[in-house]
């Protein structure tokens, strides 16, 4: 079995993948409500990524052509989980400071810095919703404990999503804001399960219950089906299930792990790392199938590693996280695996966590 150090770094990897670009045309005011449900693909925008530079982590921002890379926070601290809004305006992020953390955001200038979380607890991994007037995040409370919280965009109001005696785990929102996906478990024992919960903490529902492991869910951009990554006999798979966890489908099956599913923003493709998880970050690839479990491939096979990949906006590319030589990058590829391009360069670097914003 592998142990309580793995499935703490699956979850650590997990928060570095930001959901699946938000659908939609209208560009939103921050706090302001976005459209919702049309089928329209929004415009590409810059990436952010996370630079770690002599163990001092900033958030960055490229345009897409890999010009005018830019550090938005540049501060003494150390910035992760950065995340874009669904406005494409700003970015929320945790910054650590003596082990524990605190939710930030800031507009793609780099000017309005606002803290949304202070006090003793770490709060991590943040997540916009949908309407960008609200982030869900983890908050730790001890070793292997924590509660998924929700801010809203102004930091004027914290409350509380779950309380239980396990680890709880932020997943994803669904698409019209009303849910939040979540995985809880216990790190000694390894076994986590997916859960869904209201917006406002009501009506939790366990949606799956069985001796494997699952992590990560997120929603489609139609709000129909979750995706999430399970574990059986040491072996990762992506799989599918109905939003109220009926018709479980497994839709990857190889000798390596299959792990941290993202919806393209149409819908129709699962992006996820492929390789084998137990290694750390070494021999995976990025990799993409149909909704349906259909045309599984690989869109990339550098004898390096591959990972942190997500959708562009219009879902016509994908950026990751790359080692090519003597230090990570980020690269961009064309969903069909053509065209594969460096992003960043830069020595004596790691550059990761690439989120895709949209065009404001």
């Amino acid at each position: 079995m592998r142990g309580k150090r793995f499935v703490l770094l699956v979850a650590t990897l997990a928060l570095m993948l930001p959901l699946v670009p938000s659908v939609g045309s209208a560009a939103v005011r921050e706090g302001a409500a976005e459209e919702v449900g049309t089928t329209e693909l929004a415009p590409n925008g810059k990436i952010s990524y996370i630079r770690n530079r002599k163990s001092i982590l900033d958030v960055f921002i490229v345009n897409p052509s890999g010009s005018n890379p830019t550090n938005l926070t540049n501060s003494r601290a150390s910035e992760l989980y950065a995340e874009w809004s669904p406005s494409g305006r700003r970015i929320a992020y945790s910054r650590m400071r003596r082990g524990a953390g605190d939710i930030f955001t800031i507009s793609s200038s780099g000017r309005g810095l606002r803290q949304l979380t202070s006090g003793q607890p770490s709060d991590e991994g943040p997540r916009w919703s949908p309407d960008g007037r609200k982030i869900a995040f983890n908050r730790t409370r001890g070793e292997g404990q924590s509660d998924v919280f929700v801010v809203n965009a102004r930091g004027t109001t914290v409350s509380r999503l779950t309380s239980s005696p396990f680890d709880d785990q932020v997943g994803g929102w669904s698409p019209d804001g009303s849910k939040v996906a979540i995985y809880r478990g216990l790190l000694d024992n390894e076994q986590f399960d997916i859960w869904a919960v209201n917006a406002d903490g009501s009506g939790e529902v366990r949606l799956t219950d069985d001796p494997a492991d699952e992590m990560t869910p997120v929603f489609s951009p139609d709000g129909t089906k979750i995706a999430f990554m399970r574990r059986l006999d040491d072996q990762w798979d992506i799989f599918v299930m109905n939003a109220d966890g009926s018709d479980l489908t497994q839709l990857t099956n190889d000798p390596l792990d299959n792990a941290f599913p993202a919806w393209s923003p149409d819908g129709d493709r699962i992006l996820f790392t492929h390789g084998f998880l137990e290694g750390g970050l070494e021999g995976l690839d990025i990799a993409v199938v149909n909704a349906d479990g259909s045309d599984q491939r690989l869109l990339t096979t550098h004898p390096a590693d591959d990972f942190s990949p997500v959708w562009s906006p219009d879902g016509k590319w994908v950026a990751f996280a790359g080692y090519r030589g003597s230090s990570w990058d980020l690269f961009k590829i064309r969903a069909d695996g053509e065209q594969l391009t460096r992003v960043t360069r830069t020595r004596s670097a790691f550059e990761f966590n690439p989120s895709w914003g949209r065009r404001p």
